[in-house]
C-alpha cells in the first residue's frame, strides 16, 4: 500500500504543470509590408504586460486553427484580438466558451469596425459574454469606437496593444 502511494504521488507531481505564469494568446491585425509583423505586434503587447510574467503566444489573424489548437490546449488563457483579429470576435468567444474558457479573459482591442460584419460580430461576442469592458476603442468607428466599453486613449493604432497589455497586467499579475 505505501509503495502504491509513492506511486501515485510520484505520478502527481510529475503531471504538475510546472509553468505557472497566465498565457496570453494574441490574435494579430494585418501584417502585410505597411503594417507591423506579427513579432511587433506581439513585441507592443509585451511592453505592456511587463516582460517575464506572462507567457505570449502570437498568432497571425488568419491562422485559425493554430489560434484554436492554442486556445483548445490553454483554455484558461488571456485571448486578446487586435485590430482585424476583431473580425473573428463571435467565433472566438463561441470557441472559447465550448472549450470550458473564461470570457471575463477575452480582449478586443481597436477592431476595424467601421466595417459593418466586424462590428456585428464585436456586438455577438458581447452577446456571448465577453464584458463590454474588454473591447477596447481608439479615435473613431475604424478603431472601435462605435463598439467600446472603453477608450485606448491612444493617439495612434499601435500604442493601443500596449495599453491593452497593462489593462490585463494590472488584472492578473500577482
Amino acid at each position: 500500500m505505501k509503495e502504491l502511494i509513492k506511486k501515485i504521488i510520484k505520478e502527481e507531481i510529475e503531471n504538475l504543470d510546472t509553468n505557472t505564469s497566465p498565457t496570453v494568446i494574441l490574435v494579430s491585425g494585418l501584417y502585410d509590408g505597411k503594417y507591423k509583423g506579427v513579432e511587433e505586434q506581439k513585441s507592443l503587447l509585451e511592453r505592456g504586460l511587463g516582460k517575464g510574467y506572462f507567457n505570449v503566444i502570437a498568432h497571425a489573424w488568419d491562422s485559425m486553427s493554430e489560434i484554436k489548437n492554442s486556445i483548445s490546449t490553454y483554455p484558461n488563457t488571456i485571448l486578446v484580438l487586435f485590430s482585424r483579429g476583431g473580425h473573428y470576435s463571435k467565433d472566438y468567444s463561441s470557441f472559447l466558451k465550448e472549450n470550458g474558457g473564461n470570457l471575463n479573459k477575452m480582449y478586443i482591442v481597436e477592431p476595424y469596425s467601421c466595417e459593418k460584419s466586424t462590428k456585428k460580430s464585436v456586438d455577438d461576442a458581447v452577446s456571448n459574454g465577453v464584458p463590454r469592458i474588454n473591447v477596447l476603442g481608439g479615435l473613431n468607428d475604424c478603431t472601435g469606437k462605435n463598439v467600446a466599453g472603453r477608450s485606448t486613449d491612444c493617439p495612434n493604432h499601435w500604442c493601443a496593444l500596449t495599453v491593452a497589455g497593462k489593462i490585463i497586467s494590472n488584472t492578473y499579475q500577482l
